[in-house]
């Protein structure tokens, strides 16, 4: 009986295991990435199911690209194409070339677009120049560096190096080139072979440095600013187009992590979406979003080939790590999948990718190799629910995206798509936690819309009573007090002139009875206000509404909210007494104390209020919330402008004279701080090396 026990329990245990889907044995690790831009753990949405070598199939060198077509895979390599059926099988090699009765050898090409087999573009790179042919070698036009342009590009023209490194068919019959180190842009030719003009070149990424010598160039000389390096746009490194004749294109060096890839549309327009304000999973960062770090240098991904599938979604491909990054029309990460190494599914130089229906194929220059990889059933679950919100049918996405959350409950882009299928099928309640959850701010602002109107329409009365109540009580609020408290004034240790919301209502009479004031009791309230100041910006950072907080509340740093509060204050209050004793202020450290703290009320009360509204706002009334934190700031300016003024009798123009050295005198200080801080890292990174040393050596 027991042994029976014993192997029923065995079975049990081990079924997991007979159930578990074949991509967990994948040789690499899936991940995605949260709302918050922190990888996390994931299902692998594709697996690899085959892989064969190009060195068998009749072509000479590294394969430099691949592209896909009637079902059949088209390889590029230093000597010709080879076609091969899906499986891999070669069907022919095409490795001599004729035009006009001569023969034609290709030089390290590197870009390849088949349309059919009558039309083959090859970027003949080391010839500078590019072949259209048919699948027998064929060539029925030649493309070269275009001669016949107009004046504002001629001169760039002919000192271009003409290597053209990608092709593709636009339209009809009309051929977009892209060339290596053009800045310009996709070299445009049509049907007869002549140059049509640049198409959609990079924009210059801001920088620093950038707006520094455009500064100098409008004070130097010609011959001067001619020794200044000119800021040119980046080239970009691949480009695909789908269905409906959009482009994509990847960039690969760039200052910036933003907008490597791209969806143009007919006049060179980025029309990928991707809200960088209030939608945080969605930043525009496409790729890796953790930064490799090497000798204190961060280096992003490097993507060098993009892919468009039939359902819409793009992949591209990562030279710097090896891996494949599939993004569907929202700009939503679906699936990150490969690497680096030697095992199967993974390669050690990634040179090209493309689509065969829902798979993908990718080509490894190094090893020369081809995998196949295709959809996991998770990924399948999340290719099909991703169609239907693509053609805005949240309803039938519902339940792929349901089953999805079943085998990765972190996946967040299922929140999303529940959330929107719950709105679709008006289900506004159920909704908001799901869009929550996913990080769909927009999204959950429409479905709250609905929910709070719907409450209005049953509270309207309550609310507005509890609102009139509540007006009631802050207006007569002495009254009550001092109906409860027989006659005793409310803070009573504190003179009137000296309670925190004086000086707002009675700014002059306020501040000079602050001037004035000698007791303890105004410092302990100006010690409560800094205290306020704090839990104030602690309280907005944890409990603003969800549309408009941007931050983690599970990342919460104390020292960092006192640091930017009260380290701030601080760094204030010393630069100012040092800079009214230089310029003989009459007040001292008690005065400016005071008139700093009772300056911040109106900050620290708009705070509240903003969190308190934020809550009940949605994002259309975003603009509104943003005018109450700027009406604070500019109140709380106000009057510490003119408490400093009364503190220490001076002028205006002496007064903002003090604010400005006491600005510089911060600034200064800050600098410090960051010097000791960082000779201070430096000291314990000396000790800890030479303790590690001495363990190392007494081992």
């Amino acid at each position: 009986m027991k042994r029976l026990l014993c192997r029923g329990l065995a079975a049990l245990l081990t079924l997991p295991l007979l159930i578990m889907p074949v991509a967990a044995l994948a040789p690499y690790t899936s991940y995605n990435y949260d709302s918050y831009g922190h990888s996390t753990p994931s299902a692998n949405g594709y697996e690899a199911v085959t892989s064969f070598s190009t060195s068998t199939i009749g072509l000479e060198g590294a394969p430099t690209d691949l592209h896909c077509a009637q079902d059949r895979l088209y390889v590029l390599a230093g000597n010709g194409v080879a076609v091969l059926d899906t499986q891999g099988q070669p069907i022919k090699t095409i490795t001599q070339f004729q035009y006009q009765g001569e023969s034609f050898t290709l030089n390290r090409p590197r870009g390849l677009f088949v349309q059919d087999s009558e039309h083959i573009l090859i970027a003949d790179t080391e010839n500078r120049r590019v072949l259209e042919c048919d699948d027998t070698g064929r060539i029925s036009r030649i493309l070269e560096k275009p001669t016949r342009v107009g004046e504002e590009n001629k001169g760039y023209l002919e000192k271009l190096d003409f290597r053209p490194i990608k092709v593709l068919y636009a339209g009809q019959d009309d051929i977009y080139v892209l060339v290596e180190n053009c800045y310009l842009g996709i070299l445009r030719y049509s049907a007869d072979g002549s140059f049509h003009g640049f198409f959609a070149a990079n924009q210059v990424s801001a920088s620093l440095s950038q707006m520094i010598d455009k500064l100098w160039k409008k004070l130097l000389t010609k011959q001067q600013r001619s020794y200044i390096a000119n800021y040119v746009p980046v080239d970009y490194s691949s480009f695909a187009i789908d269905s409906e004749g959009f482009i994509y294109t990847t960039t690969s060096r760039s200052n910036s992590t933003i907008d490597e890839i791209q969806k143009l549309n007919t006049v060179g327009k980025n029309i990928l979406r991707a809200d960088m304000q209030y939608d945080t999973l969605n930043r525009g960062d496409y790729g890796d979003r953790d930064k490799l770090v090497y000798r204190q240098k961060s280096s992003d991904s490097k993507l060098i080939d993009i892919a468009v599938s039939e359902r819409d979604t793009f992949a591209a491909l990562d030279n710097q790590r090896g891996r494949v990054f599939v993004y569907d029309q929202d700009s939503n990460l679906l699936f990150v999948f490969g690497g680096s190494g030697e095992q199967f599914g993974l390669f050690r130089q990634t040179t090209a990718l493309d689509y065969i229906g829902d798979n993908l194929v990718v080509l490894d220059g190094e090893k020369k190799s081809l995998t196949i990889f295709q959809p996991t059933p998770f990924g399948k679950l999340v290719l099909a629910a991703t169609t239907q919100n693509a053609l805005g049918r949240y309803d039938l996405a519902l339940e792929p995206w349901q089953q999805v959350l079943r085998m990765d409950a972190g996946y967040e882009i299922a929140y999303r798509g529940i959330g929107k299928a719950y709105i679709s099928m008006e289900r506004y309640d159920e909704a908001l936690p799901y869009l929550k959850r996913g990080g769909d701010r927009e999204n959950y602002s429409k479905a709250f819309k609905v929910v709070r109107s719907n409450f209005l329409q049953i509270w309207f009365y309550p609310v507005l009573a509890g609102i009139v109540l509540l007006l009631v009580l802050v207006v007569y609020r002495r009254r009550i007090w001092q109906a409860i408290t027989r006659g005793r004034p409310l803070l009573s240790c504190l003179a009137a002139e000296e309670r925190p919301t004086y000086p707002m209502r009675h700014l002059i009479t306020g501040f000079d009875g602050l001037r004035r004031s000698t007791g303890r009791a105004p410092v302990v309230a100006a010690l409560l206000i800094l205290l306020l100041l704090f839990f104030s910006s602690l309280f907005m950072r944890q409990y603003t509404g969800f549309i408009f907080n941007l931050e983690n509340s599970r990342e919460l740093n104390i020292l960092l909210i006192a640091a930017r509060t009260l380290g701030i204050f601080l760094l204030w209050f010393l630069s100012s007494t040092g800079v009214s004793a230089m310029l003989d202020g009459e007040g001292g450290p008690r005065r400016i104390l005071l008139v700093s703290a009772y300056a911040l009320v109106p900050f620290i009360l708009t705070q509240f209020l903003y969190v308190l509204l934020s809550n009940a706002a949605i994002y259309e009334e975003g603009s509104l919330l943003q005018a109450l934190v700027y009406i604070g700031y500019l109140w709380s300016a106000w009057l510490l402008f003119y408490g400093i003024k009364e503190a220490h009798q001076f002028s205006v123009a002496r007064t903002l004279l003090t604010i400005l050295m006491t600005l510089l005198g911060m600034l200064f200080c800050g600098l410090v701080l960051v010097l000791v801080y960082g000779l201070v890292q430096q000291l314990l990174s000396f000790i800890m090396t030479i303790f590690n040393e001495l363990i190392l050596r007494s081992v």
